[in-house]
């Protein structure tokens, strides 16, 4: 995925990969600042369960506030 645009962002690099999916270091082009991407591997996408936990855990994760 690196060097695509989604929406807003502009995917860098693969930073890690988990049970659910994959993580990358993105560009928001808007804020003109890098974020965290995580996106749910497409074998999980059909489990309605898995796509809420995957949505309540992005929310959780937006809602940290850190200097870093």
């Amino acid at each position: 995925m690196e060097g695509q645009k989604v929406g807003k962002y502009l995917i860098v690099a693969k930073i890690g990969s988990g049970a659910m999916g994959d993580v990358y270091r993105a560009h928001d082009r808007t804020l003109g600042r890098d974020v965290a991407v995580k996106t749910m591997a497409e074998l999980y996408a059909s489990d309605d369960q898995l796509v809420q936990r995957f949505q309540r855990e992005a929310q959780s994760a937006a809602r940290l506030n850190h200097p870093n």
